[in-house]
């Protein structure tokens, strides 16, 4: 895993449905948002916003702040690096989804 940046800067991205899993929301109340396009885990304090367009979903993460970015995490790495991660230093209020769980179209785009 390769930390960006730890910071207060701003987020506003609309990523295809396709290309987006929310991971959950752990213990302090942040949300772990999976980019899957840009294979980086974006950490909220603010949950996602589903847009339909047409026969398209695509999803909004909007925050004013962005607790945490981890570039460079592949599907793979999400679920035996980053989740186990979380759950040792903060735990899991709820897990939304697992990254392979979403559909098999994920997980094959994002690996590509």
């Amino acid at each position: 895993m390769n930390t960006v940046s730890t910071s207060t800067a701003a987020i506003d991205k609309l990523v295809p449905g396709e290309q987006y899993v929310h991971l959950g929301v752990d213990t302090a109340g942040a949300h772990h948002h999976y980019l899957g396009e840009e294979e980086t885990i974006v950490v909220t304090p603010d949950r996602y916003e589903r847009i339909e367009s047409g026969i398209r979903i695509y999803y909004r993460v909007r925050s004013a702040t962005v607790e945490h970015v981890e570039s460079g995490i592949t599907p793979p790495a999400v679920e035996q690096q980053w989740c186990p991660f979380v759950e040792k230093k903060r735990g899991w209020r709820r897990r939304t989804n697992r990254i392979y769980d979403v559909t098999t179209a994920v997980a094959a785009t994002v690996s590509e």
